[in-house]
Formats: structure tokens, C-alpha cells, sequence
């Protein structure tokens, strides 16, 4: 999940999709960085699952259906303590708890236990493992930019453990892995978005970002002088997120991204014909 800002945008207006947010848009692109969490995996899904199980063995009393609302109410971290890990303001430990103090306090749960996160952890790691999945769009992508000779990396706000462990579980690799560990903070800040840009030997200005969570993905990787495509999966709505119209396009899927690379008088077009 998630990027600074980056220019290079067309005339994009505030909900501006399809067609019209991409023709034009890209003129020049050397690279690519994705965003991993929701991006490139499933990890609304894998995470879920994982927290019910973890969630569980916190609290054993609950029914399947009470796990399930609890795990929902992390994944969806109404605390935002998330944020404060990615800007490096507490430890992993401390978020995870956190996060789980805040979801079981909101639905009316006894107070965390203090033993819960190892608790947690230790039976949410192992279902969270076994759930990845990669999106199905992910793939040809990869072998798209592959053939044109555009190399592509990825870029998380996760930690680099958690980030190792589900990239080899799908036996998926990239050239370049930046993670909130890397700097020792994360995304929205825009040298997170320049030392990737560095690593994978591409100025930000020609470099596309594709992230799906718009402030850190969009707002950021654009700020950073990159060019952002918003990726909406799904049911996301059109309206998720807010903020000037600042990407140079909107995609519900990876399937689209080559018709926007692939424009005229683009070097990534002359390096795939």
C-alpha cells in the first residue's frame, strides 16, 4: 500500500478516469516502481485472515463471526498507528500492539493482554504466510516491462522481513526493494520516493509509481516529482480519497498500464517496438 508526488501529469480533473486520464499523460518513462501491499498482493485478504486466526488465540471465547470483526477492525487500523510506524515514530511491535488495542477497544473487547502481540504474532504469521497471492494482472505486467527492457521495482511501506517473506512466498523478485526499513521511515516522504528512483537508476521525473492508497501513494509519489497512476481495484469507489487531481491517470487494473506507457514519442514505446 503505498508514494509522494510526482509532475508529468496530464489534465487530469478530480475523478478524471480512463481513457481520458491517461492519453497524453506519459511522455517519457524509464522506469517503474510499484507499491507491494494491495498493489502487487492481496494483502487486505492475507491480512484478514491472518489477524482472525491471531485474534483467536487472544481471545478464544470469540465465535468465528466475532474474530472476524475484530481482524476487519485491525487490518483497517482506525488508530492510524500505521502511519506513525511508517514515519519511524515506534517500533513494529508497538504498532502491532497498538493496533490491536485500538480494534479490540472499539468493539468492546477486554483490555489487551500483555503477552497478546507475541500471542498474536505467533498465529498470525504462519495463516498470513500461506495466504498471499498475487494479483492476476501482476505477471504480464512484469513480463511486459521486461520485454521492453524497463526495469521495475517495488517500493512498501512494510518492514523488510514482512516484505522478504511474502515476495518469496509468491516467488516473486524485483531488481530494487525499498522498504519502511530502508531509510528508517516510509512513504509519503519524497527522498523514500528518491532513493528508490536511485536504486533503480531512473531520474523520478521519468519514473511511473503505481500505488493504490491515495495521500501515500498518489499525493505522495506526485510531490515527489514522479509520475503517479492511481490503482483502484475492485470495488474501490471513485470517490476514495481525496485531494487535487494530481496523477496522470487512474487504472482498476495492471491491464491498463501498458496502453499508458505505450504512448507516442515514448522512449518506453521506442524500447518496446
Amino acid at each position: 500500500m503505498s508514494a509522494d508526488r510526482g509532475e508529468e501529469t496530464s489534465e487530469a480533473r478530480p475523478g478524471a478516469e480512463g481513457r481520458g486520464a491517461t492519453e497524453g499523460a506519459v511522455t517519457a518513462v524509464d522506469g517503474v516502481l510499484l507499491d507491494v501491499d494491495d498493489t502487487v498482493l492481496d494483502t487486505r485478504s492475507a491480512m484478514i485472515t491472518g489477524a482472525e486466526a491471531g485474534v483467536s488465540a487472544v481471545w478464544p471465547a470469540l465465535s468465528a463471526a466475532q474474530a472476524h470483526e475484530v481482524a476487519v477492525a485491525f487490518y483497517q487500523d482506525g488508530g492510524r498507528h500505521f502511519p506513525r510506524f511508517t514515519r519511524g515514530e515506534i517500533d513494529f511491535r508497538t504498532m502491532r500492539h497498538s493496533r490491536l488495542q485500538h480494534a479490540a477497544t472499539s468493539l468492546g473487547l477486554p483490555a489487551v493482554p500483555p503477552d497478546a502481540p507475541e500471542a498474536f504474532e505467533d498465529t498470525f504469521r504462519p495463516v498470513f504466510h500461506d495466504a498471499q497471492h498475487v494479483f492476476d494482472d501482476v505477471r504480464p505486467f512484469l513480463d511486459f516491462c521486461r520485454e521492453a527492457g524497463v526495469p521495475v521495482g517495488a517500493l512498501t511501506n512494510s518492514s523488510a522481513a514482512m516484505t522478504a517473506d511474502k515476495l518469496a512466498v509468491v516467488g516473486l523478485s524485483f531488481p530494487v526493494v525499498v522498504t519502511r526499513d530502508t531509510l528508517g521511515y516510509g512513504k509519503p516522504a519524497a527522498d523514500v520516493f528518491h532513493h528508490a528512483c536511485a536504486q533503480l537508476g531512473t531520474a523520478p521525473e521519468r519514473t511511473v509509481y503505481v500505488g493504490d492508497e491515495y495521500e501515500v501513494d498518489v499525493v505522495g509519489s506526485a510531490a515527489a516529482g514522479l509520475i503517479a497512476v492511481w490503482l483502484k481495484r475492485g470495488d474501490q469507489p471513485d470517490g476514495w480519497g481525496s485531494g487535487p487531481a494530481v496523477h496522470a491517470g487512474v487504472v482498476r487494473s495492471l491491464e491498463e498500464l501498458p496502453r499508458l506507457l505505450l504512448q507516442r514519442n515514448s522512449p518506453f514505446a521506442a524500447r518496446h517496438a
